[in-house]
């Protein structure tokens, strides 16, 4: 890089126009293009070695402007910068003297220079550009929409389109602005013309027009991870879950960002879609133990104790061991194979060994009671789960049960009673009650 490249400060701060996410579309932040760049002005750089020099001591002059440059001195480099140009009319000069010009703020003097040089050159572009660049710095939009609007008339090229609508839309004239883009989309359909118009539509209160030429703009070519998140936000906003679950699940495929995940979840659970949310968790392969809840939501005990079992292969973790098991044995029908009894036993008795927790205990120590293979044990089993939460019903019933085994029928009685009218709907529970009942009767 040159010592007048590296020392020159931009000539105009811009920012390009971004559509505004909804939730911001009453303040946007709209941009101008940055039109001294799109000029086709050669950099002063260019005259490092050039020997025919049209003035004496040009090349001196020249030299001179490039050390103040360097050492900062931007009043001296425009003096030098101005007589260059005023003897020599190359436009290499006008475009860093406009530079120079700006860094110091001195806008009136480059709108001076540049107003000159059009005089003498109407068609000139490059000066127009940098004078509605001028403008723009100045906030003086209106006359730099007049100067932007005359040039993409005249260049018929999509960034002059944009640079035209954009002003339009800092000026509010969103008609002018829709129409500017627009133009500029039909040369090129890209993501961020699509965005313009579609933050236009929003800005005119036509939500519904706006999402149907994003779903379009999408439909036929694809989409940007901004403007298709721009597409979900809009549902949102409109209420239309499905729409939006539909963009994130798009989204997360596309980019493989987690952070949508969380997006697709909280959309899944709020519309009740959890066949929906099990689809793109097997497909994603991302998240186990999230399908495992999901499952257990939908209450698909048979692939929940399926993929619990998997989790446990994975991380050894015998709560996984534990829940594959019980879900296991709920799934079967009501008469359950041997195999299958003893197979649980085993794994819940590994857990229970490892683990103090109610639900293990309570469940393994009720398949003791039930299957007469240890009540004792059983009935050991079921206080140590009440030990914890002494108010279950279900863990109460058990201990009825263990009891009643036990042939103490009194005490199963005792507890039955209490539980009965809470559980009055349960089979198991009214056939309890039912066997102790006969027993409390047989011993009278």
């Amino acid at each position: 890089m040159s010592r007048i490249n590296s020392s020159i400060v931009a000539a105009a701060s811009f920012v390009f126009f971004a559509g505004c996410a909804l939730k911001d579309v009453e303040r946007p932040e709209v941009a101008m293009a940055q039109i001294a760049q799109d000029s086709n002005v050669p950099a002063l750089k260019t005259l490092d070695n050039k020997t025919d020099m049209a003035m004496p001591n040009e090349a001196a002059m020249f030299m001179s402007a490039v050390d103040a440059i360097d050492e900062r001195d931007y009043e001296r480099a425009s003096s030098y910068l101005s007589i260059l140009y005023q003897k020599t009319k190359k436009k290499q000069y006008l475009l860093e003297l406009v530079k120079i010009y700006s860094v110091l703020g001195q806008y009136d003097n480059s709108k001076s220079v540049l107003l000159s040089a059009i005089a003498e050159n109407p068609e000139d572009m490059d000066a127009k550009k940098m004078l509605a660049a001028n403008y723009i710095q100045q906030k003086e939009y209106k006359s730099a929409f007049e100067i932007a609007e005359a040039i993409a008339q005249k260049t018929k090229q999509k960034e002059d389109y944009d640079t035209a609508g954009s002003i339009a839309y800092v000026l509010g004239d969103y008609k002018s602005a829709q129409k500017y883009f627009r133009t500029s989309y039909a040369m090129k359909a890209d993501d961020i013309s699509a965005d313009r118009i579609a933050t236009i539509l929003f800005m005119e209160n036509k939500p519904g027009e706006a999402t149907s030429f994003l779903e379009t703009h999408i439909r036929m070519f694809n989409c940007s991870k901004y403007l298709c998140e721009r597409l979900a936000n809009a549902y949102i906003e409109q209420n239309d879950q499905r729409g939006a679950l539909e963009m994130y699940k798009k989204l997360y495929f596309k980019t493989k960002d987690e952070r949508y995940i969380k997006k697709i979840i909280e959309l899944s659970v709020a519309g009740s879609d959890v066949d929906g949310l099990i689809a793109f968790l097997k497909k994603s392969k991302k998240d186990e133990a999230l399908l495992f809840e999901a499952y257990k939501y939908k209450k698909d005990n048979k692939n929940a104790a399926i993929t619990a079992m998997k989790l446990y292969e994975k991380t050894k973790d015998v709560n996984y061991l534990a829940q594959a098991t019980i879900y296991k044995f709920e799934s079967y029908p009501e008469k359950k194979p041997l195999w299958l009894i003893k197979e649980s036993v085993k794994n819940l008795t590994l857990a229970t060994n490892q683990l103090q927790n109610d639900v293990y205990d309570n469940y393994l120590g009720y398949l003791l009671i039930d299957y007469d293979l240890d009540v004792k044990r059983g009935v050991e089993l079921v206080k140590r789960a009440l030990a914890k939460d002494s108010t279950s019903v279900f863990y109460l019933d058990s201990l009825a049960w263990g009891y009643y085994k036990q042939k103490k029928c009194a005490e199963a009685n005792e507890i039955i009673k209490k539980i009965l009218p809470e559980l009055k709907d349960d089979k198991t529970v009214a056939a309890h009650a039912q066997a102790i009942k006969k027993c409390i009767e047989g011993q009278k």
